[in-house]
């Protein structure tokens, strides 16, 4: 499950030039009187907003729970919008939200779309764009799209919303290995554990969370002489899942929010059985992205069964289990993992004084901030960096990291800072050099920016353990107009697994796919609806970077069929069972 659910019905929204309009995200119009939101009364939030008319300013903030109320002037009147401004208010409560649901708009207004804005915080903003390849610029400190007050009226609008499936605020996602109690039963005995038990044989278990978390564990065991599994019990209740004297054979576990959402991210339960003397793979309730992730991450051991849904083998009893929970609260797994190591620089910063200069090592928050050094000695790149400065309008000429020479001038503070690298031979880098830097504004971390590409970028952040939000758009970290108080810049060298393949078009693959019913096959294109189904075919061109593995386990079987690869002329099943 994504973090960000995009919210898609319960809201309507419409805009009036000669008659009200309907649409669903975005609408274009010579001319706009006014616009309105009606929000579901099933939602837990609602809107206040309001339009900025031509001529007239800013009109009175109206609410979205209200049928008959819009915001703006009626059919015919020249007092056109110029500019949207939104709240998201709790419907419970009244309080504002900047966080949880959150709306992105933006208008074009004089031949341009101008940047997105939103409710939320710069982080959570950042956050959304990133996961959602929301294209464009954000504006992280204005709550209102448009110009208002200019010659120039709004004709096209962009509305997204979403909902934040995040588990808890952060003082109960702590992130990072949980330790939860755990015990086993054996006989009549029970006996605690630490991730990993090992015995004769396991008769029972006992997992249990803490209640403060935003989640738990829904477990059950499958034991020997039953033909299913006993009841599913909760990690917040005192409670098991087994039986004295019948030893576990298969061992099932999920995870759920609070609120009953099932999960497959977020919280990663990594479980596997130890059965005839060898630990079988893991097993997990998460998406294989972020098993792998784990795996990666915590450098688990053994191999991942990525498909299966319990722990063990049936009709064999298990001699030992291991059980490890995992908090990450990334926007994704990432897309691979990040090998080499973090390097050192030399910098310096400069305080009001072209000969008052302080050494800092990674980071340094101080005020003014108005000039950067740094130095890069004995490598085959260079990083080629500048600032913008208070009162100026542009940025100072780039100098490189191999110069005895700085980027700011004396008495100016940085308001921007943009940082490149390079080969010594001149080619621009995006890959293998990776610089990760932000800036320290009004209070807060703003998010790092990089000379990398994005999944460069989400790898060092996950491998290194930084903290804070990405922003993969922007080419400098700062905001206009307003100085910096801190800066943290971070160089990574190395290599990275896993990436996308590059030559693919970036669209849905056509495959040759049919399935077997009584001893005849017959094709499909993309989904089939019909009974007994004994075999599928899936064919891909050998001219492809890539092949579909691919299985089935049919009836009266107790395991899958041997995989076979879409790039041969095989298929999955068997002709008379079902699967």
């Amino acid at each position: 499950m994504a973090r960000f659910e995009e919210i898609r019905t319960g809201i309507l929204k419409s805009y009036l030039n000669s008659k009200w309009n309907t649409y669903n995200w975005t609408f274009s119009s010579s001319s706009i009187t006014a616009m309105k939101f009606q929000t579901g009364a099933d939602l837990p939030f609602y809107f206040s907003y309001r339009t900025y008319n031509k001529g007239r300013g800013w009109l009175p903030y109206v609410s979205s729970k209200d049928a008959n109320e819009y915001a703006g002037y009626d059919v015919g009147d020249t007092r056109h919008v110029q500019a949207v401004g939104i709240q998201v208010i709790d419907s419970m409560t009244g309080a504002k939200l900047d966080k949880d649901y959150i709306v992105m708009y933006r208008a074009y207004v004089g031949g341009e779309w101008l940047p997105w804005v939103s409710n939320a915080s710069p982080e959570l903003m950042y956050a959304v764009a990133s996961e959602h390849n929301i294209i464009g610029e954000l504006d992280t400190t204005s709550g209102n799209a448009g110009k208002p007050g200019s010659d120039d009226e709004m004709t096209q609008f962009f509305i997204r919303i979403f909902k934040d499936n995040k588990l808890t605020d952060t003082d109960t996602f702590t992130g990072g290995e949980v330790n939860a109690s755990t015990s086993y039963l054996i006989d009549s005995t029970w006996n605690s554990f630490n991730k990993q038990a090992v015995d004769a044989h396991i008769d029972g278990i006992k997992i249990q969370t803490s209640s403060n978390k935003g989640y738990y564990l829904l477990y059950k065991t499958w034991n020997e002489g039953k033909t299913g599994y006993y009841p599913a019990v909760k990690s917040t209740e005192n409670d098991y899942a087994g039986s004295s004297g019948k030893p576990i054979q298969r061992l099932n576990i999920q995870v759920y929010k609070n609120d009953g959402t099932k999960l497959t991210s977020g919280v990663i339960v990594m479980y596997r059985a130890c059965v005839d003397g060898k630990w079988l793979p893991w097993v997990s309730n998460a998406d294989p992205e972020w098993m792998r992730a784990a795996q990666t991450k915590h450098r688990l051991d053994g191999t991942l069964d990525t498909a299966g849904s319990y722990a063990g083998v049936g009709g064999k009893n298990v001699e030992g289990i291991e059980v490890r929970i995992f908090e990450d609260d990334s926007n994704n797994a990432g897309a691979g993992s990040f090998e080499g190591s973090e390097a050192g620089l030399s910098m310096r910063y400069m305080a009001n004084s072209a000969t008052n200069w302080n050494s800092f090592n990674k980071s340094v928050m101080a005020s003014p901030i108005d000039g950067i050094e740094i130095r890069t000695n004995g490598k085959d790149y260079y990083l080629q960096y500048k600032t913008w400065n208070e009162g100026k309008t542009g940025y100072y000429p780039a100098v490189k990291s191999t110069a005895n020479d700085y980027a700011g001038s004396p008495g100016k503070p940085i308001q921007r800072l943009s940082i490149e690298v390079y080969r010594n031979n001149g080619t621009k880098l995006t890959t293998g050099i990776v610089v990760m830097y932000r800036t320290y504004v009004e209070g807060r971390w703003l998010p790092w920016v990089s000379n990398a590409d994005p999944e460069w970028m989400q790898n060092v952040k996950t491998q290194y353990n930084l903290d804070g939000a990405l922003d993969v758009n922007s080419g400098y970290a700062g905001i206009s107009g307003k100085n910096i108080e801190g800066v943290e810049i971070r160089v990574f060298e190395g290599s990275t697994l896993a990436l996308p393949e590059t030559s693919l078009p970036g669209a849905e693959s056509t495959a040759t796919m049919s399935y077997l019913k009584n001893g005849t096959w017959n094709s499909f294109n993309k989904s089939v609806l019909t009974t007994g189904i004994d075999g599928v075919k899936i064919q891909t061109p050998k001219s492809k970077a890539y092949y579909l593995s691919y299985k089935t386990w049919n009836a009266g079987k107790a395991s899958f069929y041997p995989a076979v690869k879409s790039t041969e002329s095989d298929y999955a099943g068997y002709p008379g069972k079902v699967y």
